[in-house]
């Protein structure tokens, strides 16, 4: 995944006493309603796939106490937190902030074609005029590069390394 959009929905605790949600949730854009497009010019923009793309401010709320910049599994679903209270949420999260992750890869073209980016500078997030609740985006933010995190967890032992020998 190459960047996160963190919006404002929330789970509903279908058991508020006991502190646990269903996976419903509270805030959450419609599907289907929001677009997003990248860019590296901010002229020419690319479509990311309606049908790879999820749904921004949908699934995966934000979670201050998590890592922004880290996603969470793709693979989860709104069934994947029925029954859970906060501790098992963020056991799914892993370590994440939550919000909803989006690749590259997914960039179409004008005629629906696979378009290669290295890299964009710009984001547009457009919200269909009829949608009956629109995303609220809070923040966006770039993950980090799987080179860049084995480079800076590289370069931390080396220098836990070097202080033990000094």
């Amino acid at each position: 995944m190459d960047f996160i959009i963190y919006g404002n929905a929330g789970f509903i605790f279908s058991d508020f006493n006991a502190g646990l949600t269903d996976g419903s949730l509270f805030g959450a854009a419609t599907p289907g309603t929001t677009k997003v497009s990248v860019s590296a010019d901010n002229v020419t923009y690319f479509q990311l796939s309606s049908s790879l793309a999820p749904t921004v401010d949908g699934l995966f709320p934000t979670d201050g106490s998590g890592l922004f910049g880290q996603p969470v599994n793709p693979a989860l679903t709104s069934a994947s937190f029925n029954g859970k209270d906060l501790a098992g949420i963020r056991s799914l999260y892993a370590g994440s902030a939550g919000g909803t992750s989006f690749d590259l890869a997914w960039a179409r073209d004008g005629s629906d074609q696979p378009v290669s980016l290295d890299s964009i500078s710009y984001i547009r997030i457009d919200v269909s005029a009829g949608a009956t609740v629109a995303a609220q985006v809070d923040g966006i933010v770039a993950t980090p590069e799987p080179a860049t995190i084995a480079l800076l967890t590289l370069g931390g032992a080396a220098l836990l390394l070097r202080k033990r020998r000094a």
